[in-house]
């Protein structure tokens, strides 16, 4: 697998400064809107609990013909110890793909060429939780859970949301019976 993906987190070095900056922005707003029933009290909470957890950083992943697309993901969660992560785009297409349908035990397998319609959920060092639609050639669409068969066609261009401040961790749920998101802040 041949795929290119860049870290970063751009903020980091400036972030005293983009405190400032985001802390004045807010006041901004707080004039700007002073008098709107409830909004006040809103903002004013925002500008005095101001942390780095309003900070994302991000992470680019392009990945290449013939790439598992979820075998990929896990590889670069796994390369950076990625804790608390989410996607916020994806597009590309896929050579086949493997889903698990809703309500469904098994996987479906799908033959043929498919564009990535969309591509959202939570990832994590300690699982991940990730749904996929796909539209064939007429415009159908499907999806279901993404697993590991999806092989990229052309390309894959995916852009994740690394929370730092948060860790996702996967517990068993009596009430689903699968294991379920829970988010634990850093202290």
């Amino acid at each position: 697998m041949a795929f290119q993906y860049i870290c970063d987190n751009p903020l980091q070095s400036v972030e005293a400064r983009e405190q400032k900056h985001l802390e004045e922005a807010v006041r901004a707003k707080l004039l700007k809107f002073k008098g709107k029933s409830g909004f006040e009290q809103a903002v004013t909470l925002t500008a005095s609990s101001i942390e780095k957890r309003y900070v994302m950083e991000y992470c680019v992943v392009r990945l290449e013909p013939g790439d598992d697309l979820l075998v990929s993901l896990k590889q670069v969660i796994v390369a950076n110890n990625i804790e608390a992560a989410c996607i916020l785009s994806c597009v590309g297409s896929l050579d086949h793909a493997s889903l698990r349908l809703a309500n469904q035990s098994g996987k479906s397998f799908f033959p043929g060429k498919f564009e990535i319609v969309s591509l959202s959920g939570t990832l994590s060092v300690h699982g991940s939780h990730l749904h996929i639609s796909i539209a064939d050639s007429d415009g159908k669409v499907t999806g279901g859970h993404l697993l590991a068969e999806c092989q990229i066609y052309t390309t894959g261009e995916i852009v994740l949301g690394l929370m730092p401040d948060l860790i996702f961790l996967r517990e068993p749920c009596p009430l689903s019976g699968y294991s379920e998101l829970k988010v634990i802040a850093r202290d």
